[in-house]
């Protein structure tokens, strides 16, 4: 298609934009655009392999964490601009298409774009946002398209990893929360390093319970698919 087209050849020209300057350092050149861009061909099989022993792979492939990154950066934008939340879809969900498109349309890419601009559609029809109904809805149209994504490894980890951190996360951050946040006495009567150490627990708490949410999903298929375990 024309559009797909027109993505693609986009994808081509940051390409070329994110080697200007260090021309000379290919490795380097070869794990930036594998970062941004998800061009992984150009990868030395070395870096390649050492991403998949150490489960990091998914840090080189185009995936939800991506598209996140780059809403997070319109959003910030259009906050910044001043643009009423029920229309930020209508800037964010073109975008998001672009992006998915240009990057080679991965399973959780899709994903992600649909459940993103889902989310972000509800404010513009004044409903309230649903992030399960948002990931169910994303499933529906891509295994309506592909049926057969439904034995992709890809396809079962993006959409297995989220759902995980949906199901988990609640369950592991309300202990970890009583044990490391919770300080006795009013918060308004705290001093300023009280509070900020309570915020740095509670950032800490957070960021425990996202990852063992989603260790506790990815590590079973990663073995079963790529008959790995790493810790």
């Amino acid at each position: 298609s024309r559009l797909r087209a027109w993505c693609l050849e986009g994808r081509h020209a940051c390409a070329r934009l994110l080697a200007l300057g260090i021309e000379d350092y290919p490795q380097t050149v070869g794990l930036t655009r594998a970062l941004m861009l998800g061009y992984r061909q150009e990868l030395e099989d070395r870096a390649e392999d050492a991403f998949r022993r150490t489960g990091t792979l998914h840090i080189i492939a185009i995936s939800g964490a991506h598209v996140g990154m780059v809403a997070l950066f319109f959003l910030v934008l259009l906050k910044a601009t001043g643009c009423p939340q029920h229309r930020w879809i209508l800037v964010l969900g073109p975008l998001l298409v672009i992006y998915a498109l240009g990057t080679g349309m991965s399973a959780s890419a899709v994903r992600a774009c649909i459940m993103a601009c889902t989310f972000w559609a509800a404010f513009l029809f004044r409903r309230q946002p649903d992030a399960p109904s948002a990931l169910a809805l994303a499933a529906l149209l891509i295994l309506m398209v592909v049926p057969g994504q439904l034995w992709d490894a890809g396809f079962l980890l993006s959409f297995g990893v989220v759902g995980g951190l949906m199901l988990f996360y609640p369950v592991l951050v309300r202990p970890l929360q009583r044990w490391l946040v919770n300080d006795p006495g009013r918060a308004e009567d705290a001093s300023w390093w009280r509070r900020a150490t309570r915020s740095a627990r509670r950032a800490l708490v957070a960021l425990i319970a996202v990852t063992f949410a989603a260790w506790l999903v990815s590590t079973p298929l990663i073995a079963v698919f790529f008959h790995l375990v790493s810790p």
